[in-house]
């Protein structure tokens, strides 16, 4: 019987599959774990079909075999097995729906069992077959050791065809490499990547916005280590290179803040703005350090916190709660009654963020025109930019002003330092009396890094007089029918 035949080719086929499992086990699956759920699969399947062809045989036992049933069984077996049970079970598949379907119609639906079954454990096969492809290695092959990066294991195809299709450029590339090692193959051309990736960038006048680049580690005949500090990216076009850097939310860690958030909101707390809102409008390390740069940021600005990164230990604020203008005269200075605070953040005091109270007659800040400078208490030229009388001074080198704003000079009295905390800078060698916050001993010195931040309130300042007393004030001039109006608040507007 045909039937039998190919119930008893198909056991074999299990026994088989059953045979290779273990040996599946120890080597395919446990070089790429995923194939042994495929292997699951087929045994599934061919348990499947032998169940459902126990059923056909069971169903067909007593039925009436027609002339012609008993005919020679079917070639033998390929290396696999499972392709001639196909075939063979295709051959009767015509001569079964002609004789025992049709007197027991119940049988054709364990028959279509049979082949989904066998359907299956074919399919099965195929993707197991497909991933042992590549990972059988004759004897002495040495096992390649295992990439640490996203790709779990999975060969090199699948992670070309299906992860790296899922990841941006730069993580594509740097997560290959590994793999690529591994594998004796370059799953990613990085050349061609790079070049798209410049041709791109140069369309739109941008440079370095992505960096791939490979490190000493990927590169087993690297004469030396390629530099950990990527330079900062540059555009011919500044304003664009801020805007898309803003726009994709990467400007902060392109050009981070000289202090912390943390740090920042305390020295927020200390000026005493309520519920304060803070704007960057200048950094040097973005905008260059010259003075024209600074004024084209914050003329017009009110509330202005200077920060300056004097060295890698000595951080500094001032704020200025005022309304910034140049002289209409590039040659000329203007200078501005307003409140002045003073802060350490970090470097001259033992317990970390300090306040240095100006006193009342000395807050003041001068600036000078783009041509010009801001004299000392002696008339001499010394500056761009004055602030509290002199305890800052901007753009002042040694030889005189300079449109430098790194070079700056900075002194405090020793009197005005605050007796609750302990002071452990270094006080200035020319002048005794006075103590540099910067951690230097001289008056004058190169600062790092300079930014300015704009600070307002976002609460609104209290009015100076009641609405009772304002409509008190407005019937005393008989105009009682008149509703005021608020045009100018020097809070808000400078």
């Amino acid at each position: 019987m045909r039937l039998l035949h190919l119930a008893v080719r198909l056991l074999r086929v299990t026994h088989e599959a059953a045979g290779v499992q273990q040996l599946f086990n120890t080597t395919v699956a446990a070089q790429t774990p995923f194939l042994a759920k495929k292997w699951l699969s087929v045994f599934d399947a061919l348990s499947s079909a032998k169940d459902a062809l126990c059923d056909v045989e069971d169903g067909v036992r007593g039925t009436i075999r027609p002339i012609g049933w008993d005919k020679p069984p079917p070639p033998a077996d390929s290396a696999d097995g499972l392709p001639p049970v196909s075939q063979a079970a295709a051959g009767v598949q015509q001569l079964f729906n002609n004789t025992v379907a049709a007197q027991t119609p119940f049988l054709a639906k364990k028959w279509l069992s049979v082949f989904t079954a066998l359907s299956s454990a074919k399919d099965a096969l195929r993707d197991v077959e497909g991933g042992i492809k590549g990972t059988i290695r004759p004897i002495g092959w040495a096992k390649p050791r295992q990439p640490t990066d996203l790709a779990d294991g999975l060969p090199p195809e699948v992670c070309r065809d299906v992860i790296y299709r899922c990841l941006s450029i730069d993580e594509a590339v740097c997560s290959a490499r590994p793999i690529s090692r591994a594998y004796g193959t370059q799953l990613v051309d990085e050349v061609f990547v790079l070049r798209h990736i410049d041709s791109h960038l140069t369309d739109n006048k941008l440079t370095g916005l992505i960096d791939v680049h490979r490190t000493a580690a990927d590169t087993a005949d690297a004469a030396a280590p390629t530099p950990a500090v990527v330079p900062p990216p540059t555009c011919a076009d500044e304003e664009e290179l801020l805007g898309v850097s803003e726009m994709y939310g990467v400007l902060e860690d392109m050009y981070p803040n000289i202090v912390a958030n943390d740090v920042m909101q305390t020295i927020l707390e200390m000026i005493g703005k309520e519920q304060p809102k803070m704007t960057c409008l200048f950094k040097s390390s973005l905008h260059g350090s010259s003075y024209g740069n600074l004024a084209q940021r914050v003329v017009g600005r009110r509330g202005l916190l200077f920060v300056i990164k004097c060295d890698d230990t000595n951080t500094i604020a001032v704020f200025a709660d005022t309304q910034l203008h140049l002289p209409a005269d590039p040659t000329s200075v203007l200078g501005f009654d307003c409140p002045v605070s003073l802060f350490s953040v970090c470097g001259a005091f033992k317990e970390g963020i300090t306040k240095i109270e100006v006193p009342q007659d000395e807050q003041h800040v001068t600036v000078a025109g783009i041509q010009g400078a801001v004299t000392n208490i002696h008339g001499v030229p010394w500056g761009k930019v004055c602030i509290a009388r002199g305890r800052l001074w901007l753009g002042c080198g040694k030889d005189g002003p300079t449109d430098d704003l790194l070079n700056c000079c900075q002194g405090v009295e020793k009197k005005e330092l605050p007796a609750s905390r302990e002071f452990v800078g270094k006080t200035i060698s020319c002048w005794p009396n006075k103590v540099s916050l910067c951690g230097v001993e001289t008056h004058c010195s190169t600062a790092q890094r300079v930014e300015v931040f704009q600070v307002l309130s976002a609460v609104p300042a209290d009015p100076i007089l009641t609405e009772s007393d304002l409509r008190a004030l407005v019937d005393l001039t008989g105009m009682t029918d008149a509703t005021p109006q608020l045009l100018y608040k020097g809070e808000r507007d400078g």
